[in-house]
């Protein structure tokens, strides 16, 4: 009779154990589809794009400084200073950074990034 509790006790556990293990793994995968968010797709523009379309009072207003930043200063920025690339979801769902094409010297293009107050 303690053989087949003994052994009952150990069933319980293994099924207890698999149990865990499959709402650990679908816990994960769900945080993970929540999570993925479309990549993030080069906008190019003009110098005037950001103040014509908005997005320059948008900044204003959420209290950030933003400005073009030149593609051999962009690492500087981000790791050092602070900065962050400014990235915008369309209406279609798609996510997109501002660049305007640049000469090859000094990387090939400009970005727009921004450093919010708080």
């Amino acid at each position: 009779m303690e053989i087949l509790a003994g052994l009952a006790a150990v069933v319980t556990v293994i099924v207890g154990g698999i149990q865990l293990v499959k709402w650990w793994k679908e816990r994960r995968s769900r945080t993970a589809m929540q999570t993925a968010q479309p990549p993030v797709e080069d906008r190019w523009v003009d110098m005037r794009y950001v103040e014509d379309a908005g997005i320059a009072q948008r900044l204003r207003d959420h209290g950030c400084r933003f400005g073009w930043v030149a593609a051999n200063d962009e690492q500087r920025k981000i790791d050092l200073e602070g900065w962050e690339i400014v990235v915008d979801e369309l209406p279609d769902g798609r996510r997109v950074r501002y660049k305007i094409r640049d000469d090859p010297i000094v990387g090939g293009y400009l970005i727009l990034m921004k450093k919010c107050d708080g």
